[in-house]
């Protein structure tokens, strides 16, 4: 397919439900120049926060920054259809053993510890990097420290955290790759 053949065929396509955004450099540097359509950025929504502050700009430009040398994970047909679903990912071990602390050790019932594990994971995906503010960031926004009717150890829920962080989340910064198949 020509470059010209290629440009217009993305340039008409309807993304019913789409969750980013095609950007010319001078929509995110605010510096007037023109970016060629190829070399044009796709960002997820959640990566540029609807509008780039000094904030997110700086969080980006970390990002693009932690992702040099790195290779884009490319998988299998049969391990990419599974994406299809938004809310799809691995059961590794790590995840499993979070999952259980929160079904055997938190007072929740079997679905909403499953529904909060699933939360963590999901959220994880969206995170740019993988650090310790990272997991502590997930874990508030899975909203399971508002819960005033159970008691457990935070501690050990941002130990399982970081664990799964930092061996089988899929994050941006390695380009979907997890930590464990780019670190081993």
């Amino acid at each position: 397919m020509s470059e010209e053949d290629f440009l217009s065929f993305v340039e008409n396509m309807n993304f019913k439900g789409k969750y980013f955004c095609v950007f010319n450099q001078d929509d995110i540097y605010d510096d007037g120049s023109e970016t060629p359509a190829l070399e044009q950025e796709i960002l997820a929504e959640y990566l540029y926060f609807f509008e780039f502050d000094d904030d997110s700009l700086d969080k980006y430009e970390m990002l693009k920054y932690r992702q040099i040398g790195k290779k884009f994970c490319v998988l299998d047909k049969e391990q990419f259809l599974r994406y299809e679903d938004d809310c799809y990912f691995k059961k590794t071990p790590d995840f499993l053993e979070m999952r259980s602390f929160l079904r055997n050790e938190t007072g929740l019932s079997k679905d909403d510890a499953d529904d909060y594990a699933n939360d963590i994971m999901i959220c994880f995906a969206t995170q740019p990097g993988n650090s310790e503010e990272s997991v502590y960031e997930v874990i508030l926004e899975s909203g399971i420290y508002n819960c005033d009717d159970i008691a457990f150890s935070h501690r050990k829920l941002e130990y399982l955290c970081q664990k799964v962080i930092y061996t089988s989340a899929i994050l941006h910064v390695l380009l979907g790759h997890t930590p464990e198949e780019i670190f081993g």
